[in-house]
């Protein structure tokens, strides 16, 4: 019932300002959606695959005075996955709050991201991500979600073409979770997809998969 109610509250601001162009009060829906979605992801209850197994692990993670004697290379995951909880089990032993925070930093990124991105429909934007991508995002992927953002955030870099910055970006969310390495190939793409050349876009495609095995 909770999440029907959610998603008519997300219509609303939709109606109004994507379908109706209607005008004044966009900040304060802006920001009431905001909330409300931090706080349904934020106060959940043992919902979400990895959610169940980071809560049985949050017990383990050390805090920010125990990580000088913590074992990195004999870690599971990668380090600063273990420095960003560390940060929240230092505050509270409750995963409550780490759920809290990491709802902040997910819904916060999306939103600025969408607002930034979609001016004009952003609205609407926030609608299909509370629909397609919401509980996904903010209650499975809680690692990779967070190098999803780190791309959101460096997606100025990417435009203006600040390599040096965009890079630094990747290696942070690198040691996040590896997947993120397939960050460093969407230069290349975009290279790619600017040349005619069918043969350099071969020999791009190809390297990228060889380097992705």
């Amino acid at each position: 019932m909770i999440y029907i109610l959610v998603f008519i509250l997300l219509l609303i601001p939709v109606i109004r300002y994507d379908w109706l162009a209607k005008s004044g009060g966009e900040s304060g829906w802006y920001y009431f959606n905001l909330v409300v979605l931090i706080l349904l992801a934020g106060l959940r209850y043992r919902v979400g695959g990895d959610t169940l197994m980071y809560m049985a692990m949050y017990n383990d993670i050390p805090t920010m005075a125990e990580l000088k004697y913590f074992d990195f290379e004999e870690a599971l995951y990668n380090p600063l996955w273990y420095l960003y909880n560390s940060f929240f089990k230092s505050i509270s032993d409750d995963f409550t709050l780490f759920q809290i925070g990491q709802a902040i930093l997910v819904n916060c990124v999306f939103f600025w991201f969408f607002r930034k991105y979609s001016p004009q429909y952003y609205f609407s934007a926030i609608l299909l991500y509370y629909v397609g991508y919401y509980c996904y995002f903010n209650m499975e992927i809680m690692r990779e979600i967070l190098c999803v953002c780190i791309l959101m955030l460096m997606t100025p870099w990417l435009l203006a073409k600040r390599w040096i910055l965009y890079y630094a970006g990747c290696i942070i969310a690198i040691n996040m979770h590896y997947s993120a390495a397939v960050m460093l190939f969407i230069p290349l793409l975009c290279y790619m997809f600017k040349r005619s050349s069918w043969s350099l876009s071969l020999l791009i495609l190809v390297g990228i998969t060889v380097l992705m095995n």
